[in-house]
């Protein structure tokens, strides 16, 4: 009679020598290529969390550049005007202890409508310093100055030359100080205009150096229209905050849309250079002289 040989399958209880090894075997068979598969999964997450930090460094270097790229068409724009003046002429400012020149103020004599009486002249932040009112007083203007930061009220500084202690800005209201604990009165251009009864009269000189809050004026004078009342205008701009594509938008717009023709551009002598906001190692003037004129 021939002998039956059961071959009992590997069950969970019932573990034969030969179930063991198969096992064993099949473990070895798969060790490799579970080495390999650990060793891809890491590799793949290595790869994409390299590549999310060269990802990132490629949007800051990218900034960086966008940022430099701003600021250099601003810086150009500032430096080079597009308009010619053939009689330009320079009234007030004073030297220094190295004879340099602050606080003169341009003036173009032959395509823009002259300075004759009875103009109309507003000037914004004169830090007590009043060289170029008491000049332009002599062509016959009524001359009203503004500065809140002065220790002093209302008064007439001289025949023709008025000072208020308002501030210009792009709202109406009190301007709490912290450091200096104290209040500046604000005011836009329409309110010190209806103010002073000159509502509708044309501002024949605005001179302004507002310590870098010429930008929101500007932008409240663009937004209503303001500058068709103007024929010269005399900023100190500062750049020293940043926010390049806003500024250059801002000049374009007081040549586009305030039909203000950009004539001259001089730096500061008086300040020295400052660090460019968002640019290593990067050193410029950023304060500089600038004046437009409405077509005649």
């Amino acid at each position: 009679m021939e002998s039956v040989v059961h071959q009992f399958p590997c069950l969970h209880r019932t573990r034969p020598f030969h179930c063991n090894n198969r096992k064993r075997n099949h473990f070895k068979k798969w060790l490799p290529l579970s080495a390999c598969l650990a060793c891809l999964i890491f590799g793949i997450k290595k790869l994409v969390f390299t590549g999310a930090i060269y990802e990132k460094e490629a949007e800051v270097n990218e900034m960086k550049y966008n940022v430099e790229v701003d600021f250099e068409r601003l810086l150009y724009y500032v430096q080079h005007p597009k308009t010619l003046c053939y009689t330009a002429l320079s009234l007030g400012g004073s030297k220094d202890a190295n004879n340099r020149t602050d606080g003169d103020k341009i003036i173009c004599q032959d395509q823009a409508v002259p300075l004759r009486p009875p103009c109309l002249v507003y000037s914004f932040g004169g830090n007590d310093e009043w060289s170029f009112e008491e000049e332009i007083v002599n062509f016959g203007c009524e001359v009203y100055t503004f500065d809140p930061s002065l220790k002093m009220g209302h008064h007439q500084h001289k025949p023709n030359i008025w000072f208020y202690a308002f501030g210009i800005s792009n709202f109406n209201e009190n301007k709490f100080l912290q450091k200096e604990m104290k209040s500046w009165r604000m005011r836009t251009l329409d309110a010190i205009m209806e103010f002073l009864g000159h509502e509708n009269r044309t501002i024949d000189v605005l001179k302004m150096d507002i310590e870098g809050d010429e930008w929101n004026v500007f932008e409240d004078m663009l937004e209503k229209n303001s500058f068709k009342k103007i024929n010269h205008l005399c900023v100190e701009v500062h750049l020293h905050s940043g926010e390049w594509s806003r500024k250059l938008h801002i000049l374009r717009k007081l040549e586009d849309d305030g039909q203000m023709r950009f004539f001259s551009s001089r730096k500061n002598l008086v300040t020295n250079p400052k660090s460019v906001p968002g640019l290593k190692n990067r050193t410029e003037q950023l304060f500089y002289e600038l004046a437009w004129f409405r077509d005649s």
